[in-house]
């Protein structure tokens, strides 16, 4: 399994529809199992025709069988195409995208691409690419460095509200090389690096888990007095059944379980920072 894979992906597969927006992963091959999401702005849309909250479309493989995953609600299909009850005019945007052949169509269902927005120093991607092709700006916190001189679309800088959307952006990280931040409304909690639910996360009954590198200093400021409905990660699929509590869980136990994590994820996290380092 590689760690980050660097070519343009030919399908993708659909994670976390809600009524605020959808995401997806490009490349469910990697162990860092890269997310985006298109959230919509006034959050009120996007709402598939099923209602459901959480999952993926229910596509169909090749034998005829659902490929969504019944425990985790993941369309496991590499493909969009879900019925939504949404307009071209409702306002979108895409955070930490990583791009894949098929992608503006499911933007498309919730709406047109308003911006992209960054949230961590090492979620580049293709944010450049996704923007220019959408003609709008990259979005970036004003306290983000280093980012900007690697785009060619226009930058816009923000703090506090992005635009109308009702996110708030919330500084994870200000240090020298790492700067994280993530952005919520009051019941969606969009992060990017620190907390996430690909497996080199997790130990032992996590659902989701404090990055590898950060498990002795957990962001627990940052993420205080937080009750989040649903937690959008940047690394794996998203948490919607009790989310508030996983958040809790993963921020009070980060500490003690650094020893389990170390051991069971301790060589592939290595692997993945190389890759996120070098490529």
């Amino acid at each position: 399994m590689p760690a980050k894979v660097t070519s343009r992906a030919s399908e993708y597969r659909v994670i976390d529809r809600f009524p605020g927006g959808v995401g997806w992963i490009a490349h469910p091959e990697e162990t860092m199992q890269r997310a985006s999401h298109a959230l919509v702005a006034d959050g009120t849309s996007g709402t598939t025709a099923a209602g459901n909250d959480g999952g993926g479309d229910a596509g169909s493989g090749a034998d005829g069988e659902s490929d969504v995953d019944a425990e985790s609600g993941v369309d496991e299909s590499g493909a969009g195409g879900g019925e939504t009850e949404v307009g071209a005019d409702r306002a979108v945007w895409v955070v930490d995208p990583v791009d894949a052949a098929g992608i503006d169509e499911l933007i498309a269902e919730y709406g047109t691409v308003a911006g992209v927005v960054v949230l961590s120093s090492y979620h580049r991607r293709d944010a450049d690419a996704l923007a220019r092709r959408h003609g709008v700006a990259v979005h970036l916190p004003r306290d983000m460095r280093g980012v900007a001189a690697e785009l060619h679309a226009p930058v816009e800088r923000f703090d506090g509200a992005l635009a109308d959307t009702g996110y708030e952006l919330l500084a994870v990280s200000t240090r020298p090389g790492w700067q994280e931040f993530a952005l919520y409304d009051g019941t969606t909690l969009v992060a990017s690096d620190s907390v996430g639910t690909a497996p080199v996360w997790l130990t032992g009954a996590e659902r989701l888990g404090v990055l590898l590198l950060v498990r002795p200093f957990p962001p627990r400021a940052a993420f205080a007095g937080l009750e989040p409905d649903r937690i959008l990660v940047g690394h794996g699929a998203g948490v919607f059944e009790d989310a508030a509590g996983a958040l809790a869980d993963a921020l009070a136990g980060s500490r003690r379980r650094f020893p389990r994590a170390l051991v069971e994820n301790g060589r592939a996290e290595a692997r993945s920072v190389l890759a996120a380092l070098c490529t």
